[in-house]
């Protein structure tokens, strides 16, 4: 793909003209990402329109139709491209904006900071919102296309101050170029209890809920003082009392303050339909079982799934770090109560400048 301003420039053009029937062609390729015939397209888009879908690998002409390569999903003012989900079983798979995203990015507060981190960038749409609010943004995938992906997203809707990079934030060794660097920090792991490690995005490379546990700590090592972490991820009760004890017992030795949203509670048989659901008969059945005597072979009772929020505190001075557990999300969690909790607890953030979502 290239990120030849002008081209991308007569992209949007094509993808936001509302008129017909060039608008209804574009969500045909790129929404509903089934084939257009050539004719149509030649005859609603110049060749100069067509030139540039094809150039950027977006579209390739057979034939008698053009077919789609990629999927474009509007996000308020944002154009976010990705992987045709037909693509969804392929290792190398980048899913595209969807609940996930907009779930984390609900808690997350965008501050007018100078560095800004996401581990595991995929196609960019998190680091997006977050570049809406500060100058610089360091993206971090392990799969090279999602790092293509975020690189293009970041072109195509002007954000100059994205760095999109490869690496593999949960390697067993730290990367200690990020120490202490950044006042935001995000993370969307690939937390997923699957009991095979083969889509990148989404399954966990390592036993259990180390992803969890490993994320947590990288993202808070990569605080400055002041700054905040924000993680969407998974975690596995075996009977505690109290859902919230596998968390706590990572972040507190870390010394941070941090603000837990249990959004998920799920049995091994429901979460294993659930990651499953997208295959078909017969094949469905025998992954859910194979999942299924994965988790119970692990001891694994409940699947919980949560929103953690950390603050590192500014100053030298130290007292014991909060941790504050919220039992279901029931609608009313947002950045505004967490900003609350962290003022409760000392921190001395900089002022708010809105949210996403």
């Amino acid at each position: 793909m290239t990120l030849d301003a002008d081209v991308l420039i007569r992209l949007r053009q094509i993808i936001e003209d509302p008129g017909p029937p060039r608008h209804a062609l574009v969500a045909t390729l790129f929404d509903r990402e089934l084939p257009v015939a050539g004719r149509q397209m030649d005859a609603a888009f110049s060749a100069a329109d067509m030139r540039c879908l094809v150039d950027l690998d977006l579209v390739r002409r057979s034939e008698s139709s053009y077919m789609p390569l990629s999927r474009i999903d509007r996000v308020d003012r944002l154009l976010i491209a990705s992987d045709l989900r037909r693509r969804r079983r392929q290792a190398d798979y980048v899913v595209g904006p969807g609940p996930a995203s907009f779930l984390l990015a609900r808690y997350i507060r965008l501050r007018g900071d100078d560095r800004a981190l996401d581990f595991g960038c995929g196609s960019g749409i998190l680091s997006l919102l977050l570049a809406s609010a500060r100058p610089s943004v360091l993206a971090v995938d392990i799969n090279p296309r999602a790092v293509a992906y975020t690189r293009f997203n970041a072109a195509l809707n002007g954000y100059r101050g994205i760095t999109a990079e490869g690496g593999n934030f949960l390697s067993d060794v730290a990367d200690e170029r990020f120490d202490g660097r950044f006042d935001v920090v995000v993370s969307n792991p690939p937390y997923v209890l699957a009991p095979v490690h083969r889509l990148v995005y989404r399954d966990r490379p390592l036993p259990g809920d180390q992803v969890s546990a490993r994320t947590i700590e990288r993202v808070g090592r990569a605080l400055a003082p002041g700054g905040r972490g924000y993680v969407l991820t998974n975690w596995i009760g075996r009977g505690e009392p109290d859902w919230s004890t596998p968390v706590r017992r990572w972040i507190e030795p870390m010394g941070l303050d941090a603000f837990v949203t249990q959004v998920g509670d799920h049995s091994p048989a429901a979460y294993a339909a659930a990651w499953n659901r997208d295959i078909p008969d017969p094949r469905r059945a025998r992954a859910v079982a194979q999942w299924q005597k994965a988790l119970d072979a692990e001891g694994v009772r409940s699947v919980q799934a949560g929103v953690i929020a950390l603050s590192r505190a500014v100053g030298g001075t130290y007292r014991r770090p909060r941790v504050e557990a919220v039992d279901r999300n029931d609608g009313t969690v947002s950045w505004r109560s967490i900003d609350a909790f962290f003022a409760e607890t000392g921190d001395q953030a900089l002022d708010s400048q809105g949210a996403p979502g």
